[in-house]
């Protein structure tokens, strides 16, 4: 077929399976909706006369009619179907159902045309067929927009007209057409192929975050997260479809890949020219259904010749180039249960020999797994679905596990293999040196508190909580899992993942759970934007530019230092009441209260966030990544803009916003995922502790102490932030006035001690998690 002859063919097929579909749609609901009592009738073309006739008496006898728009779109599929029965008898894979159906098409057109309305609109239009419909179901943002529908807001459809199709990109090879019958053997193969398609584009796009990894232009935990978001919607995408197993899935490629073979000109039809990627599938398939029976042969060997039997994918278990050498797309079909034994099967059974090994002894993670916070899903995304595979081998593995064995391979590969030059580099190495990291900083925070703890029982609890945290990530540092599955990127950059998470989750209550930070910060804040005029530390600036939204309500004040202060830190409402005898309230009109306690906010950070809601694409993540208010993305304006954004993106599009979001929280100005959150506490307990030592030398009669409950001097500090504001409000807006603030010997105290406490050279990037 010419290239011309190619697209009449593909666009007469389109045309025929379109209006097919907008028929039969038509037909069900109404059937559903106006016949009395709807006997339950099978979805085949006798299903469809049957249906037909009866709803024909019940229009016969409500006087009702049937839209001109429904007879127009049937008579345009008949006569498509027999413009594309012509195509198939030249190309020699006719089938007899299709003239079959093409009868019963038209005997239901004879049956439903005296009723068809009149209508003003012309009678050859059906629909209109020169759209672009969906490719397959994973294609377009469906099923994002799916999400902003997940509760009763929107107004139920009505069946008096045809739901309509899901519109999309110009990229399309074929739609994955709602009604399935006789006659559509072919629409399924064009649908996997397309689906098999669409896998592959997703696997590349995979691949290119873990090439860029391996390069360093993508932190290694920053390309898991994104691997488990994209694989999170691929399970969600294909929930409730071709879920029998990894097997039902690999025969209908095997019969789309023999059919398109044998069909050279119908493949070209489609625009079908790659399938190395059904090829691929079945390796997979084939070797996560037969690793156990490999790994059982090898042992039972092994007991008879009572040699220890060494396969090759046991001499070097440290060396993954073995079992995932550098290779291009495969080009044969396997046999199903072949003997033969590809890189893939060795992979896989090495990999479950290592998740079998962890059953037995047990995983280190696991602990920070449970520790704090519990997610709904480990941080080795494909664990449960192996672990399922493991507990059912009498039973094929499921689908999920084939898409996420092939996503996890393919991620290995791209790792490895980044521009066809072995990568020496070693995940597994990276997560035990954050972890050794994490330990420090802890320890560090853990002497601030036992400071605290020494007059305030209070803080006993926070250092029993990190000395879990410490414990956790020691037993995590003394498993010896340099294997194939540990050292993988996505294995590795989990871990990774879950550390952060649950060193951000402690390290947040430290930091903005008790006043130290909060009050350091502001007391920083005022000492360099007010007359006092203290010299600008860029880590103290960076400190408060990232945390501004959660410490200083939105924006750091230039002037009302005391009142946003107290706002910020403490929540206190405005109000005539307060502390008795407050001599430094500075006017303010929001007074400290008797009992305080802190009402800083969180640090909001998307990636946080998505793997605490288990990636799901909920409406608060799309108003984020279509740039909308998170808080609003169930009200109905922030809804409809959404779902008016996500019907012209595909899933392509929202992982890239997906990660031009995200990528700021690990390499940008302010990089919230990465922040040491404990050496920042440790930071600023020691200013304030500094702070308190300086004013006691100069005031020994502790003048300035009244308010202070605890003889501590980090409470102490903290405690005389406010005092320290008051004057620096009292002391501003007056020349005279500002030029004695300069020579207070509070204001002063607290400068020396930012001076002595922290480097003038310090940066963000000296707090961050060396990732």
């Amino acid at each position: 077929m010419s290239s011309n002859e190619d697209d009449y063919f593909a666009e007469t097929y389109r045309s025929y399976k379109i209006s097919t579909d907008y028929f039969l749609n038509w037909l069900w609901s109404q059937h559903e909706g106006l016949v009395p009592k709807p006997a339950s009738v099978p979805r085949t073309t006798k299903g469809m006369l049957t249906v037909a006739k009866a709803l024909s008496q019940t229009l016969k006898k409500n006087k009702h009619s049937v839209p001109a728009s429904v007879i127009s779109s049937l008579r345009n599929a008949i006569s498509k179907r027999r413009e594309a029965l012509a195509i198939y008898e030249e190309l020699g894979a006719d089938d007899i159902n299709h003239g079959v159906f093409i009868q019963r098409l038209e005997q239901t057109l004879s049956i439903l045309t005296p009723f068809m309305a009149t209508s003003l609109a012309p009678a050859a239009v059906a629909i209109n067929t020169d759209k672009d419909y969906t490719t397959n179901a994973f294609a377009s943002l469906a099923t994002l927009a799916d999400e902003l529908d997940s509760d009763s807001l929107d107004p139920t459809s009505t069946i008096s007209e045809p739901a309509p199709l899901l519109a999309q990109g110009p990229y399309a090879v074929v739609a994955p057409f709602e009604f399935m019958l006789e006659d559509d053997e072919l629409s399924e193969r064009v649908e996997i192929m397309a689906i098999v398609q669409h896998l592959e584009d997703v696997k590349s796009q995979v691949k290119q975050y873990w090439t860029d990894a391996a390069k360093g232009i993508l932190p290694v935990p920053f390309a898991s997260w994104l691997t488990s978001l994209i694989f999170r919607q691929l399970q969600k995408q294909f929930d409730g479809k071709y879920l029998a197993s990894s097997r039902c899935f690999e025969s209908h490629c095997r019969r789309a890949h023999k059919f398109f073979t044998d069909h050279p000109k119908l493949a070209a039809g489609f625009g079908i020219s790659d399938m190395s990627g059904a090829i691929h599938f079945c390796d997979i398939s084939n070797a996560l259904n037969n690793h156990h029976s490999m790994s059982k042969f090898c042992g039972d060997l092994a007991n008879k010749l009572k040699v220890k039997l060494y396969t090759h994918h046991e001499l070097m278990p440290h060396d993954p180039s073995l079992l995932l050498p550098l290779r291009g797309p495969s080009t044969e079909m396997p046999k199903p249960d072949r003997d033969a034994e590809p890189p893939q099967i060795w992979a896989v059974v090495e990999i479950f020999k290592n998740i079998k090994r962890d059953v037995i002894q047990g995983r280190a993670i696991s602990g920070l797994e449970s520790y704090d916070q519990v997610l709904d899903c480990p941080s080795e995304r494909i664990l449960p679905l192996a672990l399922e595979n493991i507990s059912e081998l009498q039973n094929p593995a499921s689908l999920e596990l084939a898409l996420g064995m092939d996503i996890f391979l393919s991620s290995y590969e791209a790792f490895l293999w980044a521009d066809g030059k072995q990568n020496r580099q070693n995940c597994r190495l990276q997560a035990l040196l954050l972890a050794k990291d994490m330990q420090k900083s802890i320890l560090s925070s853990i002497g601030s508190l036992k400071k605290l703890a020494c007059d305030m029982s209070f803080y006993s609890m926070p250092i029993v909580f990190q000395k879990e945290l410490y414990d956790l990530l020691d037993a995590y540092l003394c498993e010896k899992a340099f294997d194939l599955y540990h050292q993988a990127p996505w294995t590795a950059g989990g871990h990774m993942l879950e550390m952060l998470y649950k060193a951000g989750s402690v390290g947040e209550a430290l930091c903005f759970g008790t006043q130290f930070v909060p009050c350091t910060l502001h007391l920083y804040n005022a000492l360099t934007r007010s007359a006092f005029g203290m010299k600008k530390i860029q880590l103290m600036e960076d400190l408060c530019d990232l945390t501004v939204d959660t410490v200083f309500l939105g924006s750091r004040p230039t002037q009302n230092y005391v009142s946003h202060y107290r706002r910020a830190v403490w929540g206190t409402k405005r109000n005539n009441k307060g502390v008795p005898g407050d001599a430094h309230n500075a006017g303010s009109q929001f007074h400290r209260e008797l009992i305080q306690k802190v009402r800083v906010g969180q640090l909001k950070t998307v990636f946080r966030h998505q793997i605490a809601n288990d990636y799901i694409i909920h409406p608060e993540y799309l108003a984020m990544v279509f740039g909308e208010r998170p808080d609003l993305a169930r009200t109905e304006p922030v809804r409809s803009r959404i779902r008016g954004m996500a019907d012209k993106s595909d899933v392509f599009d929202m992982m890239e916003k997906s990660k031009e979001l995200v990528l700021p929280e690990f390499r940008g100005r302010l990089p919230t995922a990465r922040l040491d959150m404990f050496k920042v506490f440790t930071t600023c307990v020691a200013v304030l502790e500094k702070f308190s030592i300086i004013v006691q030398g100069q005031h020994k009669a502790g003048g300035v102490e009244f308010h202070v409950i605890a003889d501590n001097h980090i409470i102490k500090g903290s405690a005389m932030v406010d005092i320290v504001l008051g004057f620096i409000v009292q002391f501003s807006g007056d020349k005279q006035k500002e030029e004695m603030l300069q020579d207070l010997s509070l204001p002063t105290a607290a400068a020396w001690a930012f001076f002595i406490e922290v480097d003038h050279g310090a940066k963000l990037e000296h707090y961050l998690w060396n990732i």
